[in-house]
């Protein structure tokens, strides 16, 4: 009989480690809820964030793809206007000069 105690001892100690272990666990997940969620939360949590991060990198980089080729447009723009300008000044310097030859030579003689 005392074989049988023994061994209704064991499972009895058994059980009890058992339970302790499903206690200790749960009570550890209940404690890692309360402050923040366990380190596998918190890792799915860090990448979804790292996810969001680079969908909003991904945006501003084509952004700034953008505003690069209309900056590209825009100084060909200005480099045809300011091309434009300098014509338009010289045809318009040498008229004015020839009109102001034409009006010296008018008035010598």
């Amino acid at each position: 009989m005392e074989a049988i105690d023994h061994a209704t001892m064991a499972a009895l100690v058994g059980a009890v480690v058992l339970f302790l272990n499903k206690a200790s666990a749960a009570v550890e997940k209940w404690s890692a809820k309360k402050n923040g969620g366990t380190v596998y939360d918190n890792i799915k949590k860090a990448q979804a964030q790292v996810d969001d991060i680079d969908k909003r990198l991904t945006v501003v980089e084509s952004k700034i793809e953008d505003v690069r080729d209309s900056l590209k447009d825009m100084k060909s723009d200005v480099q045809r206007y300011h091309k434009e300008l300098m014509q338009t000044r010289e045809e318009f310097r040498v008229s004015f000069g020839s009109i102001e030859g034409w009006i010296k030579g008018k008035s010598d003689n």
